[in-house]
């Protein structure tokens, strides 16, 4: 179970950084390094999402936003269950 939890935590972050080192998907969606790197750090999911519903054209728009939105409250929802404490089953 540790180790779902610590993929699901790290394999994002890994994407997003293969994603940002290796193409210009991400230079394009964001201006500046700022805030992918603040999504890197805080909410990997949501920061792949909008960058692979992104486009030159129109960006992110109508309904793409939920998308972006569940990827936020996925991010949100693991972060949370790592901060709550763990109950002590007795043996």
């Amino acid at each position: 179970m540790g180790l779902v939890i610590f993929a699901a935590v790290v394999a994002p972050r890994v994407v997003l950084g293969v994603m940002w080192y290796s193409g210009s998907r991400v230079d394009d969606a964001f201006n500046g390094w700022f805030v992918p790197l603040l999504g890197l750090i805080f909410l990997p999911y949501a920061t792949i999402m909008y960058v692979l519903l992104w486009s030159a054209n129109d960006g992110v728009r109508g309904s793409q936003w939920i998308l972006v939105g569940i990827a936020a409250a996925v991010d949100v929802i693991l972060t949370g269950s790592r901060l709550v404490p763990k109950k002590q089953y007795e043996t």
